[in-house]
């Protein structure tokens, strides 16, 4: 533990250094809260509660490779890996394999759905609507053995993981391995997939694993991969919405009443015709007339666009919640077990535990006592390793745009980081991000990444970090053994 004086010293010293660099009469969007105590009260520490929040494990991919941040799409219309149209869960019929696309007029789908089984895949007779701010519709095929009820799997996932903007998921069912991929809470065109074979389902899951931001990353347990929880499909889809298809051709709402009150005044008008040919037979039918009607045209629905600094964790907040979190999980009582790392996002924190020579039962009561409920907890196949997520108090999101260039960041951030002598290691990010408004198309944000390691606890950086507008930070380590604490993020930048 460092000196309560020593640190003292440190945080004045900062001070000076931060009235220096950011004057008085100098704006900026995240306020910070005061980081004068040096440990937690044992009063503020929160209760750790249950619930579906994401792992931490998302990391952003190299600055050399983060130019073209986007998923690759390996499987060709020509050379398509074999597939299921539907899957059986719990005795109910799930419709799989849609082909999805952005809705632009939600008040009026059909004409659009009916435009795009002509066109953009030809022969679809079946579709389910998705509501929402980012409205979609999913097209089926009855040749490939989608039917009509069948509910969206896709739809009721997308509800169930609707905290996370962005959701990426492989799920083992008895059929195959259902494939499911949900960025910026638009369902992905080909994300969407019942892979018979399991190779297929992990080249579509690995593919994904280069783009960043993943809110919640699901797949089998036996995968082992890091970062990756597995959840409980069953729950997860009968708790949530059950969108089932319909017939793009079929009549609905108020067409089909027009046409039942169209019926009935044809049906009327010959009841009285046929009953006046009775009394005149002289009479000549009239001919019917026709009114010509205007087709009215939609104006296309443009869907908000939101900026990805338009919604970041608080900095001040986020560092507080974490060092809290992370403090009271450090002093639960493990006998005979060792304390691994700790990793902390706006969302939750990961932990593991390793065997000395404890057992699990005691390690089991410890938690019991401490009343902790985890969002995943699973030991290794020897009992010797115990990795867990514990959901963490998510910090408000702000508005918190970028002020500067990326070399007057680039510039700043290593003077101010020269002037207390902490190494900080930079590099550029670009991150693609799909355009609502015209499929097929992106928008291109800048920023600036960075991480460091510090001896320090976050109370000390609340200052410093929370002068940036624009900062985005993701993740906050700790690690018991060395007792340093590591930062990763990014700023925004013009």
């Amino acid at each position: 533990m460092i000196d309560e004086k020593d640190k003292l010293d440190d945080i004045e010293e900062l001070d000076e250094i931060l009235e220096d660099e950011f004057p008085n009469d100098q704006t900026m969007t995240q306020t910070p809260i005061s980081s004068e105590q040096v440990q937690p009260d044992q009063e503020d520490v929160q209760e750790l509660e249950l619930a579906p929040d994401s792992p931490n494990e998302v990391r952003e991919s190299d600055g050399s490779n983060d130019s073209e941040i986007q998923a690759d799409n390996d499987f060709s219309d020509n050379d398509a890996p074999p597939w299921s149209p539907v899957m059986n869960i719990d005795g109910v019929t799930y419709a799989t394999g849609l082909f999805w696309q952005p809705l632009q007029n939600p008040d009026d789908p059909i004409p659009e759905i009916k435009e795009s089984s002509e066109g953009t895949l030809e022969g679809a007779d079946l579709f389910a609507l998705r509501p929402g701010v980012a409205s979609q519709y999913g097209l089926g095929l009855s040749d490939d053995g989608h039917k009509k009820g069948q509910i969206s799997a896709a739809i009721a996932i997308s509800e169930a993981f609707a905290e996370h903007q962005s959701s990426v998921g492989v799920f083992k069912v008895k059929e195959g391995w259902w494939y499911v991929a949900i960025r910026n809470d638009i369902i992905i065109s080909d994300g969407d997939v019942l892979f018979l074979n399991e190779e297929d389902a992990q080249r579509a899951f690995f593919s994904m694993m280069a783009v960043p931001d993943w809110g919640i990353k699901v797949a089998p347990q036996e995968w082992g991969i890091e970062g990756t929880v597995e959840v409980d499909l069953n729950r997860l889809l009968k708790s949530s919405k059950q969108i089932k298809l319909q017939k793009i051709y079929g009549l609905r709402g108020a067409k089909l009443l027009a046409i039942i009150g169209i019926a009935a005044i044809i049906g009327l008008w010959l009841l009285v015709k046929i009953f006046l040919g009775i009394f005149d037979f002289s009479s000549k039918p009239e001919k019917p007339v026709f009114v010509p009607v205007k087709r009215k045209i939609a104006k296309k629905a443009v869907i908000p666009e939101v900026k990805p600094w338009e919604k970041i964790p608080d900095t001040a907040s986020m560092l507080d919640n974490c060092w809290k979190n992370i403090y009271s999980l450090n002093l639960i009582p493990t006998p005979g077990w060792r304390n691994g790392s700790f990793t902390c996002s706006n969302d939750s924190i990961s932990v593991n535990w390793s065997r000395m020579w404890g057992r699990i039962h005691w390690l089991d009561e410890s938690f019991a006592n401490k009343k902790i409920n985890f969002l995943s907890k699973a030991f290794s196949a020897d009992g010797e390793n115990l990795v867990a997520i514990i959901n963490n108090k998510k910090a408000e999101l702000k508005l918190s745009p970028p002020t500067l260039g990326k070399k007057e960041m680039v510039k700043l951030i290593n003077d101010l980081f020269q002037s207390i002598g902490q190494p900080i290691t930079l590099a550029d990010l670009t991150i693609k991000v799909a355009n609502p408004n015209q499929p097929g198309t992106d928008r291109i944000y800048r920023a600036v990444k960075f991480g460091f390691t510090s001896k320090h606890d976050p109370s000390l950086w609340v200052d410093l970090l929370s002068k940036f507008s624009g900062l985005h930070l993701q993740y906050i380590k700790y690690d018991p053994e060395n007792k340093t604490w590591g930062y990763e993020g990014q700023i925004y930048v013009l």
